[in-house]
């Protein structure tokens, strides 16, 4: 079916400002309408108006594909793919940071203050993995600012939940726990002469770690160490 004339300018109109905009198709005589309709004006050729028809179709599916492009690179840069909140974080009310991306401008700025996580009130979750407790919402929620974050973002690890050294003894007998009961005394006046020995009391540790002449501060959470430096292995 033959197409008339309005329609075939409209088409090569069209056809024109999508090629100069984006280079897709190059129709158009310096990227001007009117050289492309007066281009147009004496073929009434079906041949000819498939192929304005075809140019056309070509344009729009090309404009889809940039603009599928863009929406791509869109989702590659939002603030989710470039940070996420600290697993399994929950305050003493319940809330996750959910509750605060849902209105970052207000609750960032005044649901801070009593909304710690907290060992006492939902922390099922998170109590033997990370050390959540008394940690506020601008540390753990990317919408405040917090949580973990990559590339240039602002943000840090969760505090992971320390551990003794598995099965470390001292030469006395005493594992971390004898530390953990006073910390504060312990930790200074119990660390030289306090080393685990291949001799006493090593049984248990000795065909897996070689933890001879460790000491409390480097075994022990309570006295700073434990988990936060990797136990040796036996060799």
């Amino acid at each position: 079916m033959a197409l008339s004339f309005h329609t075939l300018s409209l088409f090569a109109m069209i056809a024109c400002r999508a090629a100069d905009s984006t280079g897709a198709v190059d129709i158009c005589q310096d990227g001007k309408a009117d050289s492309c309709a007066a281009s147009q004006s004496h073929s009434e050729n079906p041949d000819d108006e498939m192929s304005l028809i075809q140019a056309q179709l070509q344009l729009q599916r090309r404009t889809a594909s940039v603009g599928e492009d863009h929406g791509t690179l869109a989702k590659t840069t939002t603030t989710d793919e470039l940070c996420k909140d600290w697993p399994l974080w929950k305050e003493g009310h319940g809330f996750t940071c959910d509750k605060w991306a849902e209105d970052p401008d207000y609750r960032c700025k005044w649901w801070e203050e009593g909304f710690e996580a907290t060992k006492t009130h939902f922390q099922h979750e998170w109590i033997d993995k990370y050390a959540y407790h008394m940690t506020k919402p601008s540390q753990a929620c990317c919408a405040c600012g917090g949580g973990i974050a990559y590339g240039k973002q602002k943000g840090s690890a969760p505090p992971l939940v320390c551990k003794d050294w598995p099965l470390w003894k001292e030469g006395h007998g005493f594992t971390c726990d004898k530390w953990a009961e006073d910390p504060d005394y312990r930790c200074h006046w119990w660390d030289e002469g306090f080393e685990a020995t291949k001799t006493h009391f090593q049984h248990e540790w000795i065909d897996k770690f070689d933890y001879h002449m460790t000491k409390p501060s480097q075994a022990c959470c309570a006295c700073g160490g434990g988990s936060t430096n990797s136990p040796p292995v036996a060799k």
